[in-house]
């Protein structure tokens, strides 16, 4: 309704004759007051593209109108009708759920010409949100998700249109549950099987299967498949969990081995994590040691984000040492990368190692400054730091750009709380109990 109001504000002042400069700085002077005329200069400022003047009458005219929606979602519009992206966002983002789906897809649109893919996805979560249909938007946001390491949003938005998905997503809600040792309902994986009985699905359903200790159906296939000369390495790979959930582990090495045949670099960092989670685990010293030397020599000079894939699936095998060491390697290759900055955070500052963090977020943030992780984690390093002044605009970004944000709120509240504004603080700490946040830990002057 907002949104709907503000384009048609937005329409109606652009049929009627357009005052000169002159006329509605007179119409200020004598109504101060009046937000419109305030909206009407920053429109013609914006259109003349005097940027700072224009943003400068629109938060007046916000201000004056009582910081309401309308007129927030009316200075986005003009922002966005002129393709001015980045500087719609602070107005758009936190008004999301008011933008009607047309205003959001542009908004999309705009984003992705920008490379600003945090952002895109969040818009594009907040429009597939709103349809049953898993075609074009949702699609578009698992795919983002995928290129950008959300692994877990992606293997949401597919499993939650299973029924719709055609084969080529089908496959990759199953390689993106296996990638994640994910818990994926049972009745998914054999209803896509049902729908697409080609050889490779009826594998990556297995593939799951195993991962979810389903033997019966997968020792029935694996008699089936015993002889079938297709998709080798899968099959070796399945084999080798099966011989693995029962001990036998001298039969699973093998075909681990073979398994490890396969042109596929993914699916070969998966077999060696598993290879060596099951020298590992049954206390083969000397084998462990030599798969471990083994893959630091392998994947010492491959792409960063093979490498950030080998410190995933070591982590989800939970070898955190051998993970931190692949993350480590990732940080030094190719530096801001999210993952790894992330997993290795608390050895960072437990270490002091504050100029590698600096270092890093600065790379992060250049590359992606509306990144929910780099923001995140640049207001905990301020907040560590007690830098308040420097938190303050990571913070409110956290806000705007994290999909479920919950802390950022109370860091918000407090930041704000100690630079002496306690109303701004109170919002925040407002925002942060309706969220779900602890009450307790809300200062009782502010609540």
């Amino acid at each position: 309704m907002g949104c709907l109001m503000c384009g048609a504000a937005f329409s109606s002042r652009n049929k009627n004759p357009e005052l000169s400069e002159d006329s509605l700085q007179a119409m200020v002077s004598r109504e101060p007051d009046n937000p419109i005329h305030w909206m009407k200069l920053g429109t013609l400022a914006a259109k003349n593209a005097q940027v700072d003047l224009a943003k400068g009458y629109f938060d007046e005219a916000i201000k004056l109108s009582g910081n309401q929606g309308k007129t927030i979602l009316e200075v986005g519009d003009v922002w966005l009708s002129q393709g001015r992206i980045k500087t719609s966002l602070p107005y758009m983002m936190p008004n999301l759920a008011h933008l009607d789906p047309a205003r959001l897809d542009q908004l999309q649109n705009g984003l992705e010409k920008e490379r600003l893919y945090s952002a895109q996805l969040l818009v594009l979560r907040n429009l597939g949100s709103r349809t049953q249909s898993y075609l074009p938007v949702n699609r578009k946001t698992a795919v983002l998700a995928f290129r950008q390491g959300d692994y877990a949003l992606c293997q949401s938005t597919l499993a939650r249109f299973a029924d719709q998905l055609d084969y080529e997503s089908a496959r990759n809600l199953l390689l993106v549950n296996f990638f994640l040792n994910g818990n994926l309902d049972p009745k998914i994986p054999a209803s896509l099987l049902k729908r697409f009985p080609q050889g490779e699905m009826a594998y990556l359903v297995n593939m799951n299967y195993a991962q979810q200790g389903k033997w019966r159906e997968v020792r029935d296939f694996l008699k089936r498949e015993a002889n079938s000369p297709s998709y080798r390495d899968y099959y070796n790979l399945v084999k080798a969990m099966d011989a693995a959930a029962e001990d036998r582990n001298d039969e699973a090495a093998a075909a681990y081995q073979k398994a490890l045949e396969t042109s596929w670099d993914r699916l070969r960092v998966l077999v060696n994590a598993d290879l060596y989670r099951l020298y590992a685990s049954t206390g083969n010293k000397f084998k462990s040691d030599q798969i471990w030397e083994t893959l630091k020599e392998e994947y010492q000079e491959q792409d960063p984000d093979l490498q950030e894939f080998m410190a995933r699936q070591l982590q989800l095998r939970n070898y955190e040492k051998q993970s931190k060491y692949f993350y480590r390697v990732v940080l030094r290759r190719k530096p801001g990368n999210a993952a790894a900055l992330t997993a290795l955070w608390e050895d960072l500052m437990g270490n002091e190692d504050y100029q590698t963090i600096s270092d890093n977020l600065k790379v992060l943030l250049d590359r992606d400054p509306l990144s929910c992780e780099g923001n995140t984690l640049a207001m905990e390093f301020h907040f560590r730091q007690k830098n308040d002044k420097e938190l303050l605009p990571y913070g409110r970004n956290a806000t705007v750009y994290c999909y479920e944000a919950v802390e950022p709120y109370f860091i918000l509240g407090s930041t704000l709380l100690n630079l002496s504004k306690p109303e701004e603080a109170r919002s925040y700490f407002s925002t942060y109990i309706r969220k779900g946040g602890d009450v307790n830990k809300v200062p009782m002057s502010v609540r």
